[in-house]
């Protein structure tokens, strides 16, 4: 099992004592909401690219472990506005920096209980200036760091409830949180200053609370800030994005229509196997006769959305939905299951590889070329 199964999986079975099943989203100010319906297959907009194509111009982490890779496990990555490329290995407990001809800048990380230290860093984000912010899930803080290593400051999070996610833009902190009830889940997105209090919720999930019960997918909160203010926010369980204004307003919802790529007996088995291996015996799991609609999702700074689903392409690869910047599909294309495309910045994605064919995890760069 690689590392990212392995974190599913004690996710998974931590909220099962929450009992998340499945989730609706609450959209705010509905009123002159546009709403851009797709199709399953992409649709050529006359006067736009139709196609996406990608030519990989950097891999980093071939060489420089002791068993030859670089990297131990992959959790995060960022690019600053000088294209350097900063890389969290959850596994070392370190950030690496390179810049944008792979050349090694810095490293830095220690794994401890300390000031300046961490335990578990499970998302990193990087500023524009050469900071980033990385989140800790043990010791229940966000660390900001510069590019030498030198920690500038630490917020606690154990004031937050459940807290999952964050982005960052304009100098605001956006907060993915989790709130329980007697009866349902409140999954919340706020703005927040960089001191992390609140400023404006965005919106809101109410998710149905089953106790002792959890899906073999949890509908999960996704969400990105998109650098001129709008934020777009998605749950896994719908093929649906509504774009948010920086006040929280629900401009545009995104929705299209797709084939559910279907679980038969042997899949559930092995999916049961990868994440509840070791689970309690009381709890119950509730399968699934085909999987969510999206697995994540990013944005670029053009307004496109990059929408990575279940859907296969042949053995072992599955397909990556492009959105133009008004919502329409236009394109796909098709990634190794292992492969997570991660971001987007000046016409350069980049991708996660969790293992190679020599079990190496790999950050890869593509030129993108629209046509």
């Amino acid at each position: 099992m690689n590392l990212r199964s392995g974190l599913v999986r004690i996710a998974l079975i931590m909220a099962a004592g929450l009992g998340l099943v499945s989730g609706t989203g609450a959209a705010r100010g509905q009123a002159n909401v546009s709403v851009v319906r797709n199709p399953k297959t992409p649709v050529r907009v006359p006067g736009g690219p139709s196609s996406l194509m990608l030519k990989e111009d950097l891999v980093l982490g071939r060489e420089g472990g002791e068993g030859g890779g670089l990297f131990a496990g992959i959790q995060s990555l960022g690019v600053d506005d000088q294209e350097n490329v900063w890389i969290l290995d959850l596994k070392d407990i370190k950030v690496r920096i390179f810049d944008k001809t792979g050349r090694t800048l810095s490293e830095f990380g220690k794994k401890w209980a300390g000031p300046n230290e961490l335990q578990r860093p499970n998302r990193m984000i990087v500023m524009g200036d050469g900071t980033a912010m990385i989140m800790d899930a043990v010791l229940n803080k966000i660390a900001f760091f510069t590019r030498d290593g030198r920690c500038l400051k630490e917020l606690p999070t154990t004031q937050l409830r459940a807290f999952q996610m964050i982005a960052a833009d304009r100098g605001f902190l956006y907060l993915g949180t989790q709130e329980i009830n007697d009866t349902q889940g409140i999954l919340r997105i706020t703005r927040c200053g960089q001191d992390l209090k609140a400023i404006h919720l965005m919106t809101e999930c109410l998710v149905p609370r089953t106790m002792g019960a959890i899906k073999l997918f949890m509908s999960r909160l996704l969400f990105q800030a998109t650098g001129d203010g709008r934020l777009i926010w998605a749950l896994s369980n719908a093929y649906e994005f509504t774009i948010l204004d920086a006040e929280g307003r629900t401009m545009r919802k995104i929705i299209k229509d797709y084939n559910p790529r279907k679980i038969d007996t042997a899949e559930e088995k092995r999916l049961l196997e990868e994440n509840f291996k070791g689970a309690p015996a009381n709890i119950k799991i509730e399968t699934s006769s085909a999987y969510p609609p999206l697995q994540s999702f990013i944005a670029d700074e053009e307004g496109r959305i990059y929408a990575r689903t279940y859907e296969m392409d042949g053995p072992n690869r599955t397909w990556v939905d492009v959105f133009d910047k008004d919502g329409r599909y236009i394109s796909r294309v098709a990634f190794p299951e292992g492969e997570r495309p991660f971001l987007v910045k000046n016409e350069k994605l980049y991708t996660i590889l969790d293992e190679d064919e020599e079990g190496r995890p790999l950050v890869k760069r593509y030129a993108m070329t629209w046509k």
